[in-house]
């Protein structure tokens, strides 16, 4: 009777052992991981390419045209060809300059620069979702290395129950459906343990791809971010599901943990912040100077020439030009370029009101899924796995006193190894939703 307790005492200190197992380590390998995704990932040194590609533009933009030299002779003779002939003969050097008018230049360099902010902003939202993905692949490696860590131990308790009730139906005292019983749960988490082994490799390859690694690449150890992990502290009531809560609009910070920044702020600190209006707004700015310049160019610029003109033996001569392009077709040409740069500013501003109210939609979704990831993983903190425990205790007593057989026990322990699972899916769920959270706002979010 001793050995058969020895089996099962175990199973009575997984409901003691609660959910503080996942949560010893101090360290944070997600940030390590972020940062790495971040110096390393090819789709931000893309992005950072095509910033430089804009800011090589602006030196271009607010530049002059070229000078124009001429070299030639006038008046040559076709008689003899000779330059001596006619004193009206003369080897000539012209230079020309057009020269912009004020606004003309001003304008399409200030319109480059603001494309090159632009893209500079864009290099940080191509960051924050490179961090956004890297933090969703971590969460799901983070559950397949729990979930592994539950089958495994889960094994080595059915395996010894199962030796249990092998031993106790060889002597009579149990009964056959114990131990085929058992023997079904052990192929079920082998059979577990074989999926997730694989999934974890997929996660593993996809989390590598992101910071430019090979794809079997070790990652090292998971654990539960020490933010979050401050964040979910569990204490009684102390979150509500959002889902119930009817979050948005005016009704927004409803209800919402001290530590949890408020709705508003977040909002608030998007619509300042997020790189990806921050971008959209650099080139509103720049359509602005392009419809500038576009009106600029309805006046036609001034070339200036100066020339030179060596005659044979007779005194040179020096002649200069200012001369315009006639605008005749204004309507048709300079107008109409002015109409459609100020349709392309009209639509850039159409659309920024669309990215603010999808901004705000984005956040409000994602502050609602926090709330009720963090609601979710306090039930199971709370309430489940206490119960689930405290289940198996009653169960385990009452099989020590013969009012429960082996398979109520079995069934307890697969219960509370469900529940384990789905925490740590909770968990999971909570790393991603705050990640979208983050990418919400455009910033990481310090809890």
């Amino acid at each position: 009777m001793l050995r058969i307790f020895s089996y099962l005492c175990p199973l009575a200190a997984l409901a003691l052992a609660g959910p503080a197992a996942a949560l010893a380590q101090e360290h944070d390998p997600l940030a390590r991981l972020v940062a790495e995704a971040v110096e390393r990932n090819p789709r931000i040194a893309a992005a950072r390419h095509d910033t430089e590609v804009f800011e090589a533009r602006i030196s271009p933009a607010g530049a002059w045209e070229d000078p124009v030299l001429t070299l030639g002779f006038m008046n040559l003779p076709t008689t003899s060809f000779d330059f001596s002939d006619d004193f009206m003969t003369m080897k000539v050097v012209q230079l020309g300059q057009r020269v912009p008018l004020p606004g003309q230049i001003g304008h399409r360099r200030e319109a480059a620069a603001l494309r090159a902010e632009a893209a500079g902003e864009a290099v940080a939202g191509v960051r924050v979702e490179v961090a956004d993905q890297m933090k969703r692949a971590y969460a799901e490696l983070y559950y397949r290395d729990r979930a592994l860590e539950i089958v495994e131990r889960n094994l080595a308790l059915v395996r010894g129950l199962e030796e249990v009730t092998q031993s106790r139906y060889a002597t009579g005292v149990g009964r056959q459906p114990a131990v085929l019983r058992s023997g079904l749960e052990i192929d079920g988490l082998e059979a577990q343990r074989v999926e997730l082994t694989a999934s974890r490799h997929a996660a593993v390859a996809r989390l590598n791809a992101l910071r430019d690694r090979p794809a079997a690449t070790p990652v090292g150890e998971t654990s539960f971010p020490p933010a979050l992990r401050a964040l979910a502290e569990h204490r009684p009531g102390r979150f509500a599901f959002a889902s119930a809560l009817g979050i948005g609009g005016g009704e927004r910070g409803l209800t919402s943990p001290d530590e949890l920044p408020g709705l508003d702020s977040l909002v608030r600190i998007a619509l300042e912040h997020k790189p990806g209006l921050r971008a959209h707004v650099a080139r509103i700015r720049a359509q602005e100077e392009a419809v500038a310049h576009a009106r600029a160019m309805r006046w036609p610029a001034p070339q200036f020439t100066v020339g030179y003109g060596q005659r044979n033996g007779i005194p040179d001569m020096l002649n200069a030009t200012v001369s315009f392009r006639l605008p005749i077709f204004l309507g048709a040409k300079q107008g109409a370029a002015v109409r459609e740069q100020t349709a392309v500013l009209a639509g850039e501003h159409a659309t920024h009101e669309v990215m603010v109210a999808e901004i705000e939609r984005g956040v409000t979704a994602a502050y609602t899924e926090v709330l009720d990831a963090l609601g979710r993983l306090e039930l199971y903190d709370l309430g489940i796995l206490h119960r689930s425990g405290a289940t198996l205790d009653a169960t385990l007593s009452a099989y020590r006193s013969g009012a429960e057989d082996f398979l109520a026990v079995l069934d307890s322990q697969a219960r509370l190894y469900g529940f384990e699972l789905e925490r740590h899916r909770r968990i999971a769920d909570l790393i991603s939703a705050w990640a979208e959270l983050e990418t919400a706002v455009g910033q990481e979010i310090t809890p």
